[in-house]
């Protein structure tokens, strides 16, 4: 595996929330808040909010 690519999943590794958290009310509602701002900390547009919330559906 190349570098780069080792160092960049070290960082997620170390950097994500464990996947357990998501059933704590408080921690979705802080998520779906922080989904909601853009990098400068403004209020998105309606348009990426909507985007940044779906959920990718399963195809059959």
């Amino acid at each position: 595996m190349p570098t780069d690519v080792w160092l960049d999943l070290r960082w997620v590794a170390v950097a994500a929330r464990p996947l357990a958290d998501l059933t704590d009310p408080a921690v979705v509602r802080s998520l779906l808040t922080a989904l909601r701002l853009n990098q400068g900390g403004a209020v998105a547009a309606a348009e990426t909010q909507r985007h940044r919330r779906k959920i990718p559906q399963e195809r059959r």
